[in-house]
């Protein structure tokens, strides 16, 4: 299984958009990410959608 194509266009307003970062430094691994709606407030389906993105990573946490 290979990565998928890349694809390259502009973002436009209403676009979901994530940045993951993850590394390591002096032996401690660190992972985080934002999300957020591009140029405007998300819709009501796209506030649920980072709702539970970021319910499911504190249910994650709390669990560990």
């Amino acid at each position: 299984m290979g990565l998928p194509p890349v694809r390259l266009r502009r973002l436009t307003a209403g676009d979901l958009l994530r940045f993951d970062a993850y590394g390591s430094l002096a032996g401690y691994l660190f992972d985080f990410a934002r999300s957020w709606v591009v140029g405007r407030r998300p819709t009501p389906d796209q506030q649920m959608i980072l709702d539970a993105v970021r319910d499911s990573v504190i249910a994650g946490v709390e669990r560990l």
